[in-house]
């Protein structure tokens, strides 16, 4: 009785075993297809790349190319990533040379409106998978390599009009995806072989009997010429165990559809492969000779052992998958606003150009024409008009310069320690002209010593613009206010507060957005770029700062910053480095 007891646990133990092993290694394949499959669902829904196939957009186009190289980066399985337009001719093509991910030139891009992939796939409806049966990738001369088995995965692509565009595709080195599965058979006594639906081995005994169906020999390299009786039984379609004369067959499908991963629903696949694991008769009985050695408490421990492992893989890599994704989608969400966000700005951008150069060209076409008629003040005031245009102008190519400068990364902060006052007081200087020419006043307040660590002249030119802007929104003979104040959390608040003409809370939010520019006349018609507080914007925050601002239509506006202070360590330092700034 306990003989059989142990004869019984040692086949439940083994039988388990193989199951547990087997099951991690699928897992592993079928984890593996369900990426690829979210990733051509990811290609084929893709706004850039739907626009690329529409309007041919260069933008979209390097966007897409810079996609597929980091994705051949990520899944070295990956052999090659391409796009076909609805007339099967490639325009975005990545392959892997070597290990070696790189973009195909234009001239070297097929049409592959022939090949059985790309006219399956174009018959598929949105959201759709093919996955193509493994076989032998082709180069441009039409020479077949037998080192490397391929297996493609496509799906249509559709614009917003459900009108098909093109096919995205993905090649799969046949050879890689299968290494796992390769190795779990050398590492354990069962012997492990991969099969088609066809019987024929994928990975089998010896490499002489792999991939014959591809290799012109479709006679040989056959599970059936091999176990002729267990044949029929394994190509069923079901997982099970077989118990023969020759030994115990664990059999696990990787195209069963209730498997716990499963595949996407719509996906077409030409191929079915089998996991058969074997265990001979002769090795089960020398593992029952020394059972009687081996101590349970190490069978158990090592059970345990493979189900925390195969539980904590599966776990990481589901999480991993889903971080994954989670980055493309955020990706593809950034590249839109982008896009739409340099639309607006090349936009507004060219219309502010047009109305300054619009009003030097009228001005010299009426000069030119007319200048011996025109009465001495009148010619004044064309030439002050045209002196005008020329200084807005200017200004606006400045401020855009300055703004490209600072997005190009070409424009780095350097810190100092500065006095508050000191950032105020040199940018009044700069503004009391412009203050004097309306009567305004401009009051500085700073209670006490504050000192900040940033740039100067960047924080000296946003204090400039701050007071600049309060002026033009002002009414004559008002008053502008400057301080500067401790704020929680250890910094520094600025503010400039004027009295003018306020604005309503729906313009008020949209002041600092790159896609809602607009040049509002102040209040005697002044004009300006519209880029002054985008500029600001970015000086306090590349300063480790923010900005914010209150305003009410006709009370006035109040723009707030703020900056880290620097503080002392010692008194003695204090004083000398007070004195050193001041």
């Amino acid at each position: 009785m306990y003989y059989n007891n142990k004869v019984q646990k040692y086949y439940i133990t083994l039988l388990k075993e193989q199951e547990n092993t087997i099951a991690l290694e699928v897992n592993k394949i079928e984890e593996q297809f369900q990426n690829i499959y979210s990733e051509v669902l990811t290609i084929s829904n893709q706004q850039s790349i739907i626009d690329f196939l529409k309007k041919k957009d260069i933008i979209s186009k390097e966007y897409s190319e810079d996609h597929f190289l980091h994705m051949m980066h990520f899944y070295t399985l990956y052999d090659q990533m391409r796009i076909l337009d609805a007339n099967g001719m490639e325009v975005l093509k990545v392959n892997r040379i070597d290990s070696t991910a790189t973009i195909v030139g234009n001239q070297d891009l097929q049409n592959k409106a022939n090949r059985y992939y790309f006219k399956a796939t174009k018959k598929l409806n949105k959201g759709d998978i093919f996955v193509s049966a493994l076989d032998l990738s082709i180069d441009s001369n039409d020479t077949y390599n037998e080192n490397k088995p391929v297996l493609r995965i496509s799906s249509p692509i559709f614009d917003n009009r459900n009108t098909l565009i093109g096919v995205g595709i993905i090649d799969i080195n046949g050879e890689r995806i299968l290494h796992n599965l390769r190795s779990c058979g050398k590492l354990n006594r069962w012997k492990t072989w991969l099969i088609n639906n066809s019987g024929y081995y994928l990975i089998g005994p010896s490499p002489d009997k792999e991939w014959t169906f591809l290799k012109g020999d479709k006679d040989h390299g056959r599970f059936y010429d091999d176990y002729p009786e267990i044949y029929p039984e394994i190509i069923g379609g079901e997982n099970h165990t077989i118990k023969s004369t020759q030994g115990v067959f664990e059999v696990k499908n990787l195209d069963n559809k209730n498997t716990k991963l499963g595949y996407l629903d719509g996906a077409l696949v030409r191929d079915k492969w089998i996991v058969v694991s074997m265990l001979e008769n002769e090795d089960i009985k020398t593992g029952l000779d020394k059972l009687f050695d081996i101590k349970d408490s190490f069978l158990l421990f090592f059970s345990i052992i493979l189900a925390l492992g195969i539980t904590f893989i599966i776990t990481f890599n589901s999480h991993r998958k889903a971080k994954f994704q989670e980055q493309l989608i955020n990706s593809e969400r950034q590249l839109q606003i982008a896009i739409k966000t340099k639309d607006r700005f090349i936009s507004v951008l060219a219309h502010d150009l047009k109305n300054p150069i619009s009003s030097i060209a009228g001005v010299v076409e009426i000069l030119s024409k007319e200048d011996a008629m025109l009465p001495a003040n009148t010619k004044a005031k064309l030439l002050t008009v045209m002196e005008n245009s020329t200084k807005h102008l200017l200004s606006l190519i400045e401020d855009v310069l300055t703004w490209s400068r600072s997005h190009s990364g070409n424009l780095v902060p350097e810190a100092e320690i500065v006095l508050s006052e000191q950032l105020i007081e040199e940018s009044i200087k700069f503004c009391e002209v412009q203050a004097q020419e309306k009567g305004i006043t401009l009051i500085k307040n700073v209670p006490e010593e504050t000192f900040v660590n940033a740039d100067p002249k960047m924080i000296e030119t946003v204090i400039r613009n701050l007071i600049s802007n309060a002026i033009k929104f002002s009414y004559r003979n008002s008053t502008i206010e400057i301080k500067a104040v401790r704020f929680r959390g250890k910094r520094i608040r600025f503010d400039v507060a004027d009295h003018g003409m306020g604005m309503p809370h729906e313009v008020s939010t949209s002041l600092f957005a790159l896609d809602k520019i607009a040049s509002t006349p102040g209040t005697e018609n002044e004009r300006g770029t519209g880029m002054g507080l985008i500029l600001c914007k970015d000086f306090i925050e590349k300063n480790n700062g923010k900005i914010w601002l209150k305003s009410e239509l006709n009370k006035g506006t109040t723009i707030s910053f703020v900056l880290p202070e620097y503080e002392f360590e010692e008194e003695t330092e204090d004083n000398e480095t007070i004195n050193k700034i001041a």
